[in-house]
């Protein structure tokens, strides 16, 4: 990201642009850059396991009050929350509704859930039937339940 700002405003003398970047350019250190080279960006964050993202989501649970955009997309804008330290005051969040992702994320929870219970159901099973008279091994079994989640 340095390196990508310094060429874009000594090379290309580019004096005014908005960054727009994914999920997987979210990081202290490339927001940090961003703000110090002034220029503003639009990133996506994660839904969960990150403490901005959680608190939002635990805070505005309400999806009656989002505007509506579209049949399937709602928004709603909101401040910026206090544990987002490392930005400055003007920095904008909006949170995206969609029922039929909220379905679609739904069904692929339930079917990640049921395989890692038979997959643990599975190992159960054959730890307690142990092939030719071998005990099983914790440290393996642990290996493996780690594997499966």
């Amino acid at each position: 990201m340095p390196k990508i700002l310094k060429r874009l405003k000594e090379e290309f003398t580019v004096k005014q642009c908005v960054f727009v970047g994914d999920r997987g350019m979210v990081t202290d250190k490339n927001l940090i850059v961003l703000a110090q080279a002034g220029y503003p960006y639009i990133v996506g964050y994660h839904k969960r396991g990150r403490i901005v993202s959680d608190t939002l989501l635990q805070t505005y649970t309400d999806v009656q009050a989002y505007a509506k955009l579209k049949d399937n997309l709602s928004y709603l804008e909101v401040p910026t929350v206090q544990e987002d330290d490392n930005k400055e005051a003007h920095t904008r969040y909006i949170l995206c509704y969609n029922p039929v992702k909220v379905v679609h994320d739904k069904a692929f929870r339930m079917a990640a859930m049921d395989e890692a219970e038979n997959a643990l159901s599975e190992l159960q099973q054959r730890s307690t039937k142990p092939k030719r008279g071998r005990k099983p091994d914790p440290k393996s079994t642990m290996v493996k339940v780690l594997l499966i989640s």
